[in-house]
């Protein structure tokens, strides 16, 4: 059976100051990455090392979530030949503005990174 050769088989040795390796630890403590190799060559494939919180993300789809769900039960309820209650209508509303003012952060954070 014939041995494989290796997916990455060239290799290189870089010799750093002191300086220069904090500087190294202080980029990929700012990537949250502790492997060298991946963060480098990342760094090599794209020139950056993008670090991504997906925090705000995750609240953008809570509160898209919490609009669907008020939309779901105002449908449901006028189905069922009830009223639109004004504190219904007003409820999306806010959820709807509380929606565009978080898109409009991420999208305001991702212009930045350009």
């Amino acid at each position: 059976m014939p041995i494989s050769q290796p997916k990455r088989p060239h290799r290189i040795e870089v010799r750093l100051s002191d300086h220069e390796l904090e500087r190294l630890h202080a980029h990929m403590a700012t990537a949250s990455t502790t492997n060298r190799e991946a963060f480098l060559r990342q760094l090599i494939a794209d020139g950056y090392v993008l670090r991504v919180n997906f925090k705000e993300l995750a609240e953008l789809l809570y509160l898209q979530g919490n609009i669907s769900n008020n939309i779901n039960q105002i449908a449901k309820k006028l189905n069922q030949g009830g009223l639109l209650i004004n504190s219904d209508t007003q409820q999306i509303v806010h959820g709807y503005e509380q929606l565009q003012w978080q898109v409009s952060r991420i999208t305001d954070m991702l212009s930045q990174l350009s």
